[in-house]
């Protein structure tokens, strides 16, 4: 018989990023707006693998990010295990919390007609209150708010690893991917004539490699131009990439020699 997964709020979780660091968040809350998933508080500190830090330093580390997740199937699937718990869950922020998403339809409308543009169809709450239809989301909103929805514990914990979320959604049109500042983002985008290749540390692009039928470009943060090709200045965030985008170090690294 499979072990009874019990869970509290106040409870504290480990996850392990790569073998040699580690992070910690904790559940906070029951959102019965967002399906009723438990919301967490992920912390921003880092620690060596080796590092034990005490529940209060825990606790009292800033805070990363707010999300929806499924606490039973990351611990089923050994993506984070509980080390204690704690009363100090911070109530009075986590309720001002503003969490956002658009929709392909009213999701008051008993039809469910869907608009044209999800993008003017957004719903803004926060934990236990009512969903707000806001049309297209306001400014206001754009640097503050959370993702809304329920992320799986593979989203969570890529989110943890890199500052952002890897699966492609709408919303990543106006609430930018904010990567870390050290981590290494890699893409790929295929086109009709070309593809291109590019190594981002944090926002920025570092390399970026285009290839075509008849020739290659490299361009580095030391050599930005070449061939009428310019060093991508975009940043990050700025692009909705798709998931298929998203490659390994291995895979931009292999066609980097190859060319």
């Amino acid at each position: 018989m499979a072990k009874r997964i019990v869970t509290k709020i106040g409870d504290i979780f480990c996850v392990e990023i790569d073998g040699n660091r580690k992070s910690y968040f904790q559940y906070i809350a029951n959102d019965m707006s967002m399906l009723n998933s438990s919301v967490i508080r992920v912390f921003k500190t880092n620690y060596s693998i080796d590092t034990n830090p005490k529940i209060e330093q825990i606790v009292n580390d800033g805070i990363a990010f707010y999300a929806h997740t499924v606490l039973k199937a990351g611990i089923q699937h050994n993506a984070w295990y509980k080390i204690g718990t704690s009363k100090e869950t911070d109530e009075e922020t986590a309720a001002n919390v503003i969490f956002a998403f658009a929709s392909i339809s009213d999701i008051y409308s008993p039809n469910f007609e869907a608009p044209k543009d999800p993008l003017s169809n957004w719903y803004i709450w926060k934990i236990n209150t009512d969903l707000i239809s806001v049309g297209k989301l306001p400014k206001e909103f754009w640097n503050i708010a959370e993702p809304g929805g329920v992320y799986s514990y593979m989203e969570i914990v890529s989110r943890i690893k890199s500052g952002y979320y890897g699966y492609t959604r709408i919303e990543y049109d106006v609430l930018k991917r904010k990567p870390l500042p050290d981590v290494d983002s890699y893409i790929k985008v295929v086109g009709e004539n070309e593809t291109s290749y590019y190594q981002f540390k944090g926002q920025y692009a570092v390399k970026e490699l285009i290839v075509s039928a008849s020739d290659s470009t490299k361009l580095t943060t030391d050599r930005p131009e070449a061939n009428g090709y310019e060093l991508r200045k975009a940043e990050f965030g700025e692009t909705n990439w798709h998931y298929n985008n998203f490659i390994s170090q291995e895979e931009f690294e292999d066609a980097w020699r190859s060319y």
